[in-house]
This record gives C-alpha cells, structure tokens and sequence, in this order.
C-alpha cells in the first residue's frame, strides 16, 4: 500500500511539474483547431501580406460594439484604428486593434481554452477570417464574441503575389 501511495505521489508531483512554467519539459498544448485555421493560416503567411487596411466591425457585449472601424497596418502592426471620421488613440487599451496575425491568433486560442462554439468564415481569395464567431460557454448569457473584417487591401505599393 506505502509503494502505490508513494507512486501515485511521484505521479502526480511529476504531472505538476511539466506545467509549470519554465520547468525543463514543458507540457504539450493541444489546440483540437480544426486543419482548415492551419491551412489558411499558411496560405495568408505565403501572401506576405505586411501593410494593409481593412474593415473591421466587432459585435460583442464590449465597447465599440456595433461601430466600424478601419484599420490601417505597416509591418504587421496597427498605425491606425479610427471609427468614422475619428481616430481613436492608438495607446487606448479599451478595444482590441486587430491585425490578420492576431485574428488567427484569437481563434487559435478560442480552441486551446476550449469555447463551447468557434464559427469561422475565411475570404476565399486572401485567406484572413472575414468572419468569427466565439462562443465561450453555451449556458452563459453575453459571453459571446464576433467580428467581421472586410474590405483587406494591400497598401499602396504593395502587390499581391501572382500564383
């Protein structure tokens, strides 16, 4: 009886240990993402897409829900976010200012935290997420998240690869 408590405690101080940040043998994140996100993922890296604008409206319980905002990025970071005729503070940290990257990012995460639904939409020509709809747990009211993006160009003197 002593070997199996001592074993099982071996076990378990072991399991603890692998998730602990910084520890030697890190512990293996799984995303169940479905092979699609990967797939347009890799096909909007390939595009190369570093400097561009798009639409971008969120529907959430939060703030700025139901605007439209235009994004603008250079180098794969927002220089611009502003609603209608308005710009918004860039230093702001009241609402999310997307890029392409980060969208992917969002729904990668949605499935390693396990949302209950995970709805994604991607352009057929550009590969980014033109629309995702999150859903973090079904018996909650307004834990819900969605957006739309629209309207992705290339900024100026940025072409798009021929196939």
């Amino acid at each position: 009886m002593i070997l199996v408590r001592t074993s099982l405690s071996v076990l378990l101080i072991a399991a603890a240990c692998r998730s602990i940040p910084g520890s030697s043998t890190p512990a293996p994140v799984t995303t169940d993402a479905p092979p699609e996100l990967e797939s347009q993922q890799k096909y909007w890296k390939q595009l190369g897409l570093r400097d561009y604008s798009f639409t971008y409206e969120p529907m959430c319980m939060c703030r700025g829900y139901g605007l439209t905002y235009q994004v603008g990025v250079r180098d794969g970071k927002v220089v611009s976010f502003q609603h209608a005729s308005e710009a918004v503070s860039l230093s702001s940290r009241d609402l999310p200012r997307p890029t392409v990257d980060s969208l992917f990012a969002w729904i990668k995460d949605a499935y390693v935290r396990k949302a209950a639904v995970v709805r994604v939409t991607y352009d057929p020509e550009l590969h980014f997420p033109a629309n995702i709809s999150i859903d973090w747990n079904l018996n909650i009211i307004d834990d819900e998240f969605s957006f739309e993006v629209r309207d992705l160009r290339p900024n100026p003197g940025v072409g798009l690869p021929r196939p």
